[in-house]
């Protein structure tokens, strides 16, 4: 859940954008490169800085459905890999490498794991070959070496919520001639589209498959702004406010078209429903929605 709270600080507005996601998890790594890059765009002409208000334990545990106020507007666990596994279906893949970043990452890929371990009556699931990135490094030509010259994998899932990791990966597979074909990869950050500058202003072309998913619709390009004032919030008091199960029930009975994030509805547990995600794919250096 995402909760806005502010205070005024040296002239300076200061909004605290809290969230129950650990740091390191790919949704609270998702909201500090949005917090970062709206600070680093805005701070010259505005009065309005963002930070991130997260849980200081990292072993501290968050089982969703204990929290009876807590309503995620982000993708529940496991539900990106699902549709990555849908995704994949069309592909038509007879095997394919997945990597991931660590070893907590593994609940959230359960879905498509399983899935892929699981055999129909009739129907022969390709199959999977698993590691860990290594870690502490922007150096992966090795590893990119022994996936193209010990597992000798060309469909590759890479599971990252650093969007650096997922440049370097690509930057340096280029230079060990992974970017043509018959190489083909599948990213499930769905912030993938924002490396297109990046990617152009690499020497060099990709001709091989770079596709993965997208939540935020970009098209018709949709504008955001902050209201310059707002009324303060005291959290100190003394004083109580007994309404919250009341706004509580009110959020979770939201249903909300044409979002930035498509549908908004919750379940009753206060879990995101129908959420749609979006197929893209890079096509001639720009990347495009796919079907």
């Amino acid at each position: 859940m995402l909760a806005f709270i502010y205070r005024l600080s040296d002239a300076t507005l200061v909004y605290y954008i809290g969230t129950t996601s650990i740091p390191g998890s790919i949704t609270y790594e998702h909201i500090r490169f949005a917090v970062e890059r709206f600070n680093s765009e805005n701070m010259e002409h505005t009065d309005i800085k963002l930070e991130i208000a997260a849980p200081a334990n990292e072993r501290a545990p968050f089982e969703e459905k204990s929290y009876q106020f807590v309503s995620y507007v982000g993708p529940s666990q496991g539900q990106g890999a699902k549709a990555t596994n849908e995704f994949i279906e069309d592909l038509r893949w007879t095997s394919f490498f997945l990597a991931y970043e660590r070893n907590s990452d593994i609940s959230d890929l359960a879905p498509l794991i399983y899935h892929r371990r699981m055999s129909d009556v009739g129907i022969r699931r390709p199959g999977i070959r698993i590691r860990v990135l290594p870690n502490n490094t922007d150096d992966y030509e090795p590893f990119l070496k022994f996936v193209k010259n010990r597992l000798k994998q060309t469909n590759i899932i890479i599971h990252s919520s650093n969007i650096t990791t997922l440049y370097n990966l690509l930057q340096q597979a280029r230079g060990m001639n992974m970017t043509e074909q018959p190489f083909s990869y599948v990213f499930t950050n769905t912030d993938l589209a924002l490396l297109e500058d990046f990617l152009n202003n690499v020497y060099g072309a990709f001709h091989c498959n770079i596709t993965g998913l997208q939540l935020v619709k970009n098209d018709p390009m949709m504008k955001m702004g902050i209201a310059p004032r707002a009324e303060s919030i005291v959290c100190d008091r003394h004083n109580f406010w007994r309404e919250g199960r009341t706004m509580n029930d009110a959020i979770r009975k939201l249903h909300l078209r044409n979002q930035l994030t498509g549908e908004v509805k919750f379940t009753e547990s206060g879990e995101r429903e129908d959420l749609t995600y979006l197929g893209v794919g890079r096509i001639n250096s720009q990347f495009v929605k796919v079907v």
